[in-house]
């Protein structure tokens, strides 16, 4: 098991974060972001600086929808994400403009995650 703490500077309510490991798909280069663990992202979504300096694959583009329901299209990405010491290869990613990145379900869903916010932990099994 790999224990995380929540930041509570990242929003208004403290939140589950990690540093995370992004690595193109050659395993040539790799930079580390902050990451926010983000259930209700269906789609993990990188900086866009990483996806300038690491996506060797501009994938294409998808529609999403934003917490008001509103459909936005997004550019995608491929990249190699380090989770929890495993890494998993030929990730879809869509392109953020903030500093901080969002780990979304298409990744989250293949560990099983347990949040503690009364201990403001949560971990990795």
């Amino acid at each position: 098991m790999i224990k995380f703490n929540y930041d509570d500077k990242v929003s208004d309510n403290p939140a589950p974060v990690l540093e995370m490991e992004i690595r193109d798909v050659f395993g040539i280069s790799s930079e580390n972001t902050r990451m926010i663990l983000d259930t209700g992202a269906s789609m993990t979504c990188i900086p866009e600086r990483l996806i300038k300096n690491l996506a060797k694959y501009i994938e294409g583009s998808v529609i999403v929808k934003d917490f008001e329901d509103k459909p936005t299209e997004k550019d995608t990405a491929i990249i190699n994400i380090v989770f929890a010491g495993e890494e998993f290869n030929n990730v879809e990613v869509i392109r953020t403009s903030g500093t901080i990145g969002y780990l979304g379900r298409d990744v989250i869903n293949l560990r099983k995650i347990s949040l503690d916010h009364s201990n403001d932990v949560w971990t990795v099994d």
